[in-house]
């Protein structure tokens, strides 16, 4: 075992009292700041913020998604009742784990389609007041803001007793509902293996605004727009690597026959 792990292992012991058997970084995390806590009872997933605004965010996030019965991974408060502990100017926050499986695993069907488009309309329905959240960094419409995800995937969209569940709101923002509609047709349904699941849009937006035809037109120009824009700024990531680059320009073509 490293020493940060031994570190934060000796934190999670003493702070939340937690009989550890073991503390491994998650590979699959691209900030590398995810680590899976097992105990010999339960599971965890541990993540180390740089900044203590980051982390008071996700505790307002993660309670507000309680609040109105949205759900998602709950904060486990140290015995000093507090969201998260302060280790060398990093703050750690300990997350329950979800035990279900992830869109990776389960077959986009018309259920999970129309469970996924109603848990993010009433997600964003929810008014979000003083919520203090990072606005979306390219242009999109002005609008009524509510909260978004921002990293809508097969991968943070879990499914447990028919129950959807949204993980990973780390790069949540605040801005325009369709952002995330934007976000979440060019990742569940445009593939370059398999193209553009045209059927699956047409449920998802069906869903999501409720068989109103008339706005749902008003608004696909838009989603197409932000869409685009939204591939655009991703590709400007310095960390991708060619398999997504190329994922990612293979999306760009597609947005443009979709409506």
């Amino acid at each position: 075992m490293s020493d940060i792990l031994y570190k934060y292992k000796k934190i999670l012991i003493e702070d939340y009292n937690l009989d550890i058997k073991s503390i491994i970084k998650n590979l699959d995390s691209t900030d590398g700041n995810v680590f899976n806590v097992e105990t010999y009872n339960y599971q965890y997933i541990l993540k180390v913020y740089d900044a203590k605004e980051h982390a008071m965010n996700m505790e307002n996030t993660y309670d507000l998604l309680k609040e109105n019965r949205l759900d998602s991974p709950q904060i486990i408060r140290n015995k000093y009742n507090q969201p998260f502990t302060n280790f060398k100017n990093t703050y750690l926050m300990l997350y329950s784990f979800i035990n279900g499986s992830s869109l990776f695993n389960i077959s986009l069907s018309k259920k999970v389609i129309i469970n996924v488009a109603q848990y993010l309309r009433k997600m964003h329905d929810v008014k979000i007041n003083e919520l203090k959240l990072p606005v979306v960094p390219f242009k999109v419409p002005e609008g009524k803001n509510s909260l978004l995800h921002f990293d809508i995937t097969k991968g943070n969209i879990f499914i447990e007793n028919d129950k959807i569940i949204l993980i990973d709101f780390d790069d949540a923002k605040v801005g325009p509902a369709l952002c995330d509609v934007a976000i979440a047709l060019t990742n569940l349904f445009i593939s370059r293996k398999n193209g553009t699941d045209i059927n699956g849009i047409n449920i998802f937006l069906d869903t999501y605004y409720k068989n109103n035809i008339e706005q749902r037109q008003l608004e696909e120009p838009i989603i197409k727009n932000i869409a685009t824009e939204w591939l655009k700024y991703t590709l400007k990531n310095p960390k991708l690597d060619k398999k997504t680059i190329d994922g990612l320009e293979n999306k760009l073509l597609w947005i443009e026959k979709i409506f």
